[in-house]
């Protein structure tokens, strides 16, 4: 009910970019989404493997919306070859921890199976943290 009185205030020609967005109005962003996610993500294995949780929160989003929506206002900060390759890498180690974590593995579980399996499956990440290499 609120939407729609919102949607019959506005102006005519707004009204389909509005409702566009008030349909989502309710939905975390991206940005929260990311950041729940991490801050399942032990601090060791945030150090270790994925580096600056806030600037991997930064380029995600960045890149998400300029390649998803091609925001060309961001086209300078979505993170392009090797640099979106090792942000994927981040995000997928991301994805594994909290997969772990949630069929039952403990947080100290899962940092000793990271720390056994660092340089066999992160080495590339170990070298790059900052998506520079």
């Amino acid at each position: 009910k609120k939407i729609e009185e919102i949607l019959n205030s506005a102006p005519s020609i707004h009204q389909s970019w509005l409702e566009e967005r008030l349909n989502f109005s309710n939905e975390p962003t991206l940005r929260q989404r990311l950041f729940e996610l991490v801050n399942e993500v032990s601090s060791k294995i945030i150090t270790s493997v994925i580096g600056d949780k806030v600037q991997l929160i930064k380029d995600a989003k960045n890149s998400r919306n300029y390649y998803t929506h091609y925001e060309l206002t961001i086209k300078n900060k979505a993170l392009k070859h090797q640099q979106l390759f090792i942000l994927t890498e981040k995000l997928r180690i991301i994805l594994i921890v909290v997969i772990l974590q949630e069929t039952g593995f403990t947080q100290e579980q899962v940092e000793k199976l990271f720390e056994r399996n660092e340089y066999k499956f992160f080495n590339h990440l170990m070298n790059s943290k900052s998506g520079e290499d």
